[in-house]
This record gives C-alpha cells, structure tokens and sequence, in this order.
C-alpha cells in the first residue's frame, strides 16, 4: 500500500485531525510521513477540510492561522482540489495578515498552490524587511516568465539573504524559456556568490543555456573566483 493510500484510509475525523495538527505545527523536523495529521488533511483535500481551513485561517490565534493557510496550499496534494478557492482565499489573507510566522506560511502557500494569479501579491513583498518572506517570494515565484515577475526574481538573485538568492537564482536558473543578456549577466554575477548553493544554481543556469545556442563563452562563463572556492 502507498504512502497516499494509507493517508487516505485514516480514519480520524476532520477535527482530530486538525487538534493532532495544531499540537505538531511548531515540530521543525519537515517530514510529512503517513501518519502525519497534516499531510493526511491534505491528500483528503475534501470541501469539508477546505471549509475548515478557511475557519482556522481566520481564527484569532495565530497557530490556527498558520495551520489554515498550510493547508490551503496543498489541499488535495498531490491532485488539488479546490485550488482557485484556495487561491482566492489566499489573496485575501495576505493583505490583511500581520503576524510574521503566519506571513510567512502564506507566502509558501502560494507556491505550493502554484497559481500564477498570486504573482501580483508577491511582487509587492520582493523588498520585505523580513528575510524569509523575500526567501519566501522567491521559492514561490519559481517557474514565473511575467516580466514583472522575471523582473522580481532578478532583485532577488541580488537579495543580502543567501537564501532568497538561492531561489531566485534557482527559479531564473530551471527556466531556460527565460533567456538574454540582462539573464545571463544576472547569473553570472551569482558564479562568484559567497554562497555555494547559489554559485551551483547559477553555473546551472548557464550551463543549461549555453546547451541550447549559448552566445556566452563557457571558458569565462564558468570562471569562477579562486578565493570563494
């Protein structure tokens, strides 16, 4: 039996499901083995715990929140269900939200859902003061090719958070549709990058290109800084 087999045949109700959840969220270990309550809610992805979500994303505690807007990001993962709804109601949340943690969890959301209608709401976060909420919109605007969003994500490969580099690097790197000069000199000023991860991301990225009609000399394109080794 899978592991999304065995999700679905849980046979906990919505609200244990929920209350198990709520007392897991602060657990930063990641995994989502099966019988982890969220992602069981998730993969059942009925109108009953979409409904539900929406109740807790606008609960006045803040870890209820959190667990709503989580749970509309994935809802019915890895088929979705309801995902226009779940956007919608996203939208809304991330206007009126002021708690940091649930913020952040929002901004995730959306790129987990993967609708390119949150862009707009995203692009207006790029210059956050918060770290993991520019981290956040960078992961999230992966795979975009709007010029408002390409726009976005090139700030961000310049961003102080390695982090927030790093997806944006890896979001413009993965997404060889997107190509240039003002592409392929944004990565490589990132082959030189303090951090490895972003540098590795950014000789992806020319290397895919170079790999399709390149114009750039790999010999300079791959040179890279021998004190950041």
């Amino acid at each position: 039996m899978s592991t999304l087999e065995e999700m679905k045949r849980d046979g906990r109700s919505t609200a244990e499901l929920i209350a198990a959840s709520l007392a897991q969220i602060d657990d930063e270990d990641g995994k989502r083995a099966s019988c982890n309550p969220l992602a069981v809610l998730e993969a059942r992805g009925t109108r009953e715990v979409f409904d539900a979500a929406i109740a807790l994303s606008g609960a006045r505690d803040s870890k209820s929140r959190r667990l709503g807007v989580t749970i509309l990001g994935q809802l019915g993962s890895p088929a979705r269900t309801f995902p226009e709804e779940c956007c919608d109601a996203l939208l809304k949340i991330i206007h009126r939200e002021q708690d940091r943690e649930v913020l952040i969890a929002t901004v995730f959301a959306f790129g987990h859902l993967g609708n390119r209608r949150c862009e707009g709401a995203l692009i207006g976060l790029r210059n956050h003061s918060d770290d993991d909420v520019r981290h956040g919109v960078a992961f999230s605007l992966s795979g975009a090719t709007s010029d408002a969003a390409v726009g976005a994500l090139l700030e961000l490969m310049d961003d102080p958070y390695e982090r927030a580099r790093d997806w944006a690097a890896t979001s413009i790197g993965q997404t060889v549709s997107i190509d240039g000069p003002e592409i392929r000199d944004a990565l490589l000023r990132r082959v030189n990058d303090a951090d490895v991860f972003v540098r590795a991301e950014a000789l992806h990225g020319l290397a895919r290109r170079c790999q399709s009609a390149s114009k750039i000399d790999p010999r300079s394109a791959f040179k890279i800084d021998p004190h950041l080794s």
